[in-house]
């Protein structure tokens, strides 16, 4: 349309932009978005399927998708001379558009890779369930001492990385493993839905860092 052909060139020639530009090229970013959502969850379903086999729902997709969006914003904050006194010129959109496909594969990779984890962690606590419940259970109750330090030492460590998270951070982690939607907890913090997405995912990077 001629309209988005205007602002590719905004985009091309880059900063200063007057407030009406910097508003044209938001609507941009989000209808860029619109355009290349089924892209973006294509390959974030392709690079989960890749990495995690079968341990993937589409509430991974939907929080890579989020984060994607909320990156595209940034994307022209970034170049926006009036909150970046070190802002730089736009590049092509093109190179935006690869960019976040380069994004939505580390994301997905992150994602994957947490979730594999988890199902190969409990999977390993089925077996030696099936395997032998009564030995199991007596085992969880009667634990040697080294287990036992090492179950404290990892619990000390999760609490003080958890601790280590900013208020917003911790509640919107907490209010998701209680399956909470990212729409309640939006509301609770009254913060938008994306906003949400980019809490919790950051929250569970530096849990896991």
């Amino acid at each position: 349309m001629p309209a988005d052909r205007t602002l590719l060139n905004l985009l091309r020639t880059g900063p200063p932009y007057t407030l009406i530009e910097k508003e044209r090229l938001r609507r941009f970013a989000k209808r860029f978005c619109r355009k290349h959502d089924a892209d973006f969850r294509r390959l974030s379903r392709t690079w989960l399927s890749r990495r995690s086999g079968p341990w993937w729902d589409d509430a991974a997709v939907q929080d890579i998708v989020g984060t994607i969006f909320m990156r595209t914003l940034s994307w022209i904050v970034r170049y926006d001379p009036s909150l970046n006194p070190a802002a730089k010129v736009l590049p092509p959109i093109e190179a935006c558009r690869v960019w976040l496909r380069q994004r939505v594969r580390d994301e997905a990779r992150f994602a994957a890779d947490h979730t594999r984890r988890n199902c190969n962690r409990r999977r390993r606590r089925e077996e030696e369930y099936d395997a032998d419940p009564d030995s199991y259970e007596a085992g969880d109750r009667a634990a040697d001492p080294e287990s036992i330090a090492l179950r404290r030492s990892e619990l000390a460590a999760m609490r003080t990385r958890l601790n280590a998270l900013a208020p917003r951070e911790q509640k919107a982690l907490l209010m998701r493993a209680n399956g909470e939607s990212y729409e309640s907890i939006g509301a609770a913090l009254e913060i938008s839905t994306g906003a949400v997405r980019v809490l919790v995912h950051r929250a569970r990077a530096r849990l896991s860092a």
